[in-house]
Order: C-alpha cells, then sequence, then structure tokens
C-alpha cells in the first residue's frame, strides 16, 4: 500500500477541519467542491443528494457552466437509472461505491442518463462515487 506524502496529509488535515467547520447544509453543498478539487485534481468535480423523488434531487457542478439547466432537470427524471442509487436505497449505511462496480461501460452509454447527462459532461466521465453519509 502507498503511503500518503506528509504534504498530502496536511492538505487533507486541514480539509477534515474546514468541512468541519461549515454551520449547515447549504454552505456544506457551496463549498464542498472546494474541497474535493484541493484533493483531486479533475476537470469537473459533483456533489448530488438524491431524495425519493425528482423534486429531493440536488446537485451541484464545478465549473458550474458545463451544467445546464436541462441537464439538472433530466439529472433529476433519470437518477434512478444510476445503479448507486439503487444500492443506497437498499441498504443506506452500504460501504462507498462508484459507478463502475454495478454497471459496464456499454450498460452505461445505453442510459438516457448517460445521453443527457453524464455524456455531455465529458466525453470520459465514468466516475461518480458515493460516500455514506451519516445521520445523526
Amino acid at each position: 500500500m502507498d503511503r500518503l506524502r506528509s504534504a498530502d496529509l496536511g492538505i487533507l488535515v486541514d480539509v477534515v477541519h474546514d468541512i468541519g467547520e461549515l454551520s449547515d447544509l447549504a454552505e456544506f453543498r457551496s463549498e464542498m467542491l472546494g474541497h474535493v478539487r484541493r484533493l483531486v485534481a479533475c476537470e469537473i468535480a459533483a456533489y448530488n443528494e438524491v431524495g425519493p423523488t425528482p423534486e429531493r434531487v440536488e446537485a451541484v457542478v464545478d465549473p458550474p457552466d458545463c451544467y445546464t439547466a436541462e441537464m439538472r432537470e433530466s439529472f433529476a427524471a433519470h437518477v434512478q437509472q444510476n445503479p448507486m442509487v439503487g444500492c443506497h436505497t437498499l441498504d443506506p449505511s452500504a460501504a462507498a461505491t462508484r459507478l463502475s462496480d454495478f454497471i459496464s461501460d456499454r450498460q452505461l452509454r445505453r442510459l438516457e442518463l448517460y445521453d443527457l447527462v453524464y455524456g455531455p459532461l465529458a466525453p470520459t466521465t465514468r466516475s461518480p462515487s458515493r460516500r455514506p453519509v451519516r445521520t445523526a
């Protein structure tokens, strides 16, 4: 197993501290992607919350101009096609997952969700992952 470099550990500690200072969900939504970008180099970062209905789907994407209102509506309408959503629905305490744990590239590209949201975001979009969220 690779060891975390001391500089990277320092960044991680700073990020955990800064996230712990966030006061509410609205602030978490607006600040989280900046913290993710400090840890992971990426062209597009996204934070999604999925509730039981399309009205309860939140998506924050950075940079924001790559995610249109139409994509937001399509994501909400087709989010149940994402197998990670089904996994979380069945077992909210499931371990962290990646889309590739459930679906092949070929299967992914057959989904309307891919045609309307994931595909237009980037030609190599393939890494959505879900991290379990603990609630009080």
